[in-house]
Formats: structure tokens, C-alpha cells, sequence
């Protein structure tokens, strides 16, 4: 099979969605309460390092994926292991994305709509776009992120006479601690998360580097998080930003210039679906590829819709309902991720620099 190719635009289009995917409508940094702006700017800062960590595994391996690299650093046998966690966390990751769309679109955008429905028709499409290859979905992400930049402006922009500056001040009201809380929850949800990335970029054109696309999706996606979470405690406040399941649909859904113009919240919609469309696609894109290689399938599509199917499966019978996913998101799953988007990275990094720097064979 031919090597898949990416370029620059494409793969920092791609990871900026990514980080977009459920914090476009969850939101992040809850905990800092109105301080949300100064937390997401520290946890940006602190995933500095990590992004770092990521692109450095990458440089030494061009061409090769974070499974590769697995394997040549620590041999046939000891990298099962990894390579399975590292399967496991992107086709986990995807399902929760899943449930979270699903149950999105089940509670605000379409109520006694089936879950089944949206939730399997996701997923076929995006193991339709997984079967084509990187190639399309770079395609795709590369044509939505303009549409979902202009749809975020033009709700910001909209709702300019709805914003209460009262809702941000005084700042640091609550001293420094909730800011570090939600730095924390915002850097393990969404910008470390892009250690999935390490399974991805592996088809960026050769000339290309990884640390430009890692930090200029940082950037972007960092600074259209801050401008997002922001919007929503102008208008809202923080007292119900940090009580409803869906801040942001909450927000828009207050803009209304007599009958012309109303109902925003359903271009909000169509965001979410996006940036959750190439959030699913590049976790089960990871999922797929790792699950290929760690049985020594030759073609990870061949494996795309047992993969995509078996997530969705997972997504239906993880949480018994919203309230108890939103549960996990914010006790649970920053000190989960830690173990696959800090631990182990360092980890495999120094492993990598002793194997090249003393030029040992496995």
C-alpha cells in the first residue's frame, strides 16, 4: 500500500478541531469558575513541554508512527504492551466522544430522537472516511475549520449586547488554587490529548515539521477554547456555566434580534457535530492503525469498521447517563489520562534518547 501524505495546513487543521471536539459545547476549566481565560492560558503554557515531548519522539523516527517507534525501541516482544495501551486509549477516547455527541444531540438538539440513530450514523461515516485514508479525512478537516471559525465569530460577534463584564471581575477573586485546578482539567482535556497525534503525523510531508503543527495547533485551538469559554460566562455567568450540561447551546441559544435573527444555537450545533466528526475520526484512525499493528495486519482499513462499530458499542454501555459521564469527566479522567499523555511519553523519550545516543540494538 502506498505511503499516505499530509501536509502542514492539513494536519494543523486537523489537530486544532481535535482539540475543538467536545469542549466547543462542554466546555473546560469549569472550576476556575471566572477565571476560566487564566486557567486555559496556564494549561496551554504547561502543555508546552508535553508538545515538545510528542514532536522530539516524533523527529528521531521520520515517517514512523508511534507503533514503530515502539518497536524498534523496545523490540517484537516488550512492545505488545504499550502498543495495546496506546490502542486502548484513542478507542476509548473515541467511544467517549461518542456518548458525548449522542447524548448532546439526545438531550438539546434533537429531544426523543433514538441515541442509536446519531450515534450510528457517525460512525458509519466515519469509518467511511477511515476506509479512504488520512488523505481524505485531511481533505475534510482542512474545508470544515473555516466554517466552524466563522461560526464561532459570528456567535461571539452576536452576542455582544447579551455580555455582563461583571461575570468576569474581579479576577482571582477565589485566589490561585481553582485556577491550577482547571489548568489541570483543561491541560489533560483537550491539549494533551494530542499524544494521539504521535500515531498520526507519521504521514506529514517529509519537509513538514511536527513541532509546527503541534504548536500552531496549540495556538488556535488554545486561543479559540479561551475566546469560546469566555463568551459563555459574559452571557451567562458563572453560576449557570458551571451548572448546565451545555454551556454553550445555553449561550446562544439567548441571541435574538426580533424575528430575523434567532435560533443561533443550531449553527452552534452544526459546529459541535464537526469538531466532534474529526475528533471521532482521528481517534478511531489511531485505534485503527494500532489495533492493525499489533496483530500484523498489513492494511489497518481492512479493520476500520469492526474498530468504529466496537466504539460505539462501548459508547452505549459506559455511562448510565449524562450526569454520570459528566461525573467521570471532571473526578476521573484528567488523572487517567495522565498515565498515556505524560507518563509514558517521558518515558518512551528517554528511552528513545538512550537507544540513539549510545546506539543501542533491542
Amino acid at each position: 500500500m502506498s505511503k499516505e501524505i499530509i501536509s502542514g495546513k492539513q494536519g494543523i487543521s486537523m489537530m486544532t478541531l481535535f482539540f475543538m471536539g467536545s469542549t466547543l459545547i462542554v466546555g473546560t476549566s469549569g472550576v476556575a469558575e471566572r477565571d476560566t481565560w487564566l486557567a486555559i492560558l496556564l494549561a496551554a503554557s504547561m502543555s508546552l513541554p508535553v508538545m515538545f515531548v510528542y514532536s522530539r519522539i516524533l523527529s528521531f523516527y521520520p515517517g514512523k508512527d508511534l507503533f514503530d517507534i515502539l518497536e524498534i525501541i523496545f523490540g517484537k516482544i516488550i512492545c505488545k504492551f504499550i502498543q495495546f495501551l496506546y490502542f486502548w486509549f484513542p478507542f476509548f477516547l473515541g467511544a467517549l466522544v461518542i456518548r458525548n455527541i449522542t447524548d448532546f444531540i439526545s438531550v438539546a438538539g434533537l429531544p426523543g430522537t433514538p441515541e442509536f440513530i446519531p450515534k450510528l450514523l457517525m460512525v458509519i461515516l466515519c469509518i467511511l472516511v477511515i476506509k479512504d485514508g488520512i488523505e481524505v479525512l485531511g481533505r475534510i478537516v482542512t474545508f470544515i475549520l473555516p466554517i466552524v471559525f466563522i461560526i464561532i465569530l459570528m456567535g461571539t460577534i452576536l452576542s455582544f449586547p447579551m455580555y455582563e463584564l461583571s461575570n468576569i471581575r474581579p479576577v482571582m477573586y477565589n485566589g490561585f488554587k481553582p485556577i491550577l485546578l482547571g489548568a489541570f482539567e483543561t491541560f489533560t482535556f483537550p491539549f494533551t490529548e494530542a499524544v494521539i497525534f504521535t500515531m498520526v503525523l507519521s504521514s506529514l510531508k517529509s519537509q513538514v515539521s511536527s513541532y509546527k503543527v503541534y504548536y500552531m495547533s496549540l495556538l488556535f485551538g488554545g486561543f479559540t477554547i479561551i475566546i469560546i469559554s469566555v463568551r459563555n460566562l459574559l452571557i451567562l455567568g458563572n453560576e449557570f456555566v458551571t451548572s448546565l450540561y451545555f454551556p454553550s447551546y445555553s449561550a446562544l441559544s439567548v441571541i435574538k434580534y426580533g424575528t430575523f435573527i434567532e435560533r443561533i444555537e443550531i449553527a452552534a450545533t452544526v459546529a459541535f457535530v464537526f469538531t466532534s466528526f474529526a475528533k471521532i475520526s482521528v481517534c478511531m484512525y489511531a485505534a485503527t492503525k494500532g489495533f492493525a499493528k499489533f496483530l500484523h495486519l498489513g492494511n489497518y482499513r481492512t479493520m476500520a469498521a469492526p474498530v468504529g462499530l466496537s466504539m460505539a458499542l462501548l459508547a452505549g454501555i459506559l455511562f448510565e447517563n449524562t450526569s454520570q459521564f459528566q461525573e467521570w469527566g471532571r473526578n476521573i479522567s484528567p488523572y487517567y489520562s495522565l498515565l498515556f499523555t505524560v507518563i509514558l511519553p517521558v518515558f518512551i523519550l528517554i528511552a528513545v534518547e538512550i537507544k540513539v545516543r549510545f546506539k543501542i540494538s533491542v
